[in-house]
């Protein structure tokens, strides 16, 4: 895993960004965290920089989180998107806006949250090594 993680996270309170930081510093986690709140920053961000995760948090009903997740799997799909909420809707809201379910924390688990992150960022670095040796053997194929 690079050192340190590039987070970007969705959300408009200030308050509840330090209580994330200071979650992720406790379980050790280095990281570099850029907040946004609306939805022309993240595109801009998204379209600038390629982060290791994003995660959201609250945001404005201008800017819903669930518009955030389906921005991110149009535009950088191979990112992983982590809700960190106050209740377990993230997984039903996913189905039901036909995408694949982000991972989600409940923000009493915050504890948790570092793990999450580790094991999202795990899964999409052994996705992309196999999306590379596929492209690899199809590659080879073509050139013989």
């Amino acid at each position: 895993m690079k050192d340190p993680i590039d987070i970007l996270m969705v959300e408009d309170t200030p308050a509840f960004v330090a209580k994330i930081s200071r979650a992720l510093r406790r379980a050790g986690l280095s990281f570099h965290l850029r907040r946004i709140k609306t939805k022309e920053s993240f595109l801009h961000e998204l379209e600038r920089h390629r982060p290791d995760v994003i995660l959201s948090g609250h945001v404005p009903p201008s800017f819903h989180r669930f518009t955030a997740l389906a921005i991110a799997r149009e535009t950088r799909p191979d990112v992983p998107f982590v809700f960190v909420t106050d209740s377990n809707d993230a997984r039903h809201a996913a189905e039901t806006l036909d995408i694949d379910a982000p991972e989600g924390v409940l923000q009493s688990s915050l504890p948790t949250l570092a793990r999450t992150l580790r094991g999202a960022l795990r899964e999409a670095r052994q996705r992309n090594r196999l999306r590379d040796m596929e492209l690899a053997v199809l590659t080879s194929r073509w050139s013989d």
